[in-house]
């Protein structure tokens, strides 16, 4: 594994992160969008920041703490 270092927005490590699993042979996609559904319907699209295998999503932060925020977006 590669150090990118410190200092950079999220696409940095995103992209980094995603060469590095491709390195690994893991299908590894940046921004896929999935529907958001309401009730059935369509409500909108989410960008997942990394979709590995199309079965885990990665919510990548650059940040020194992790807030409430935060959490709620990887839960949602």
């Amino acid at each position: 594994m590669h150090l990118v270092g410190y200092g950079f927005l999220e696409k940095v490590y995103e992209r980094a992160l995603e060469l590095e699993l491709n390195e690994l042979d893991l299908n590894a996609v940046t921004q896929k969008p999935i529907g958001v559904y309401y009730n059935g319907n369509i409500a909108g699209e989410y960008f997942a920041d990394l979709v590995v295998e199309n079965k885990v999503i990665i919510e990548v932060k650059a940040v020194s703490q992790i807030s409430e925020a935060h959490e709620s977006q990887t839960i949602n």
